[in-house]
């Protein structure tokens, strides 16, 4: 037996026969008049689905791949990644010092010992 499923006005679910189509029955749990529409229609293929979407433009060409340069670790003198801040081998801090420890170490003077 195929069955329709609907849901009454106070929102009963209920499963109706094929046969009971374009009746209006009253829901078994609160009498109020529940009309049985035509079964609905059959899932789309995915050629239905692509025919609906259309044409589908190229995607743009990837942009070119830059080569990764390469950062020597201080501590271990192994070469690693430019994009890497630590070095995988030895835990050591490669990145790049941040501007305001470039701008303090050029304009800081140290006070000589007298």
């Amino acid at each position: 037996m195929n069955a329709i499923k609907i849901s009454c006005p106070n929102g009963h679910r209920i499963q109706a026969s094929n046969k009971l189509v374009g009746r209006t029955l009253p829901c078994p749990k609160c009498q109020q008049p529940v009309t049985v529409p035509q079964a609905s229609a059959t899932a789309l293929s995915d050629t239905g689905v692509m025919r609906i979407l259309g044409e589908v433009a190229p995607l743009p060409p990837a942009p070119e791949r830059i080569p990764d340069s390469k950062r020597v670790c201080p501590r271990c003198h192994r070469a690693n990644s430019a994009s890497l801040s630590v070095c995988p081998h030895c835990k050591c801090y490669v990145g790049l010092a941040p501007n305001f420890l470039n701008s303090l170490s050029e304009t800081s003077t140290r006070p000589t010992a007298k």
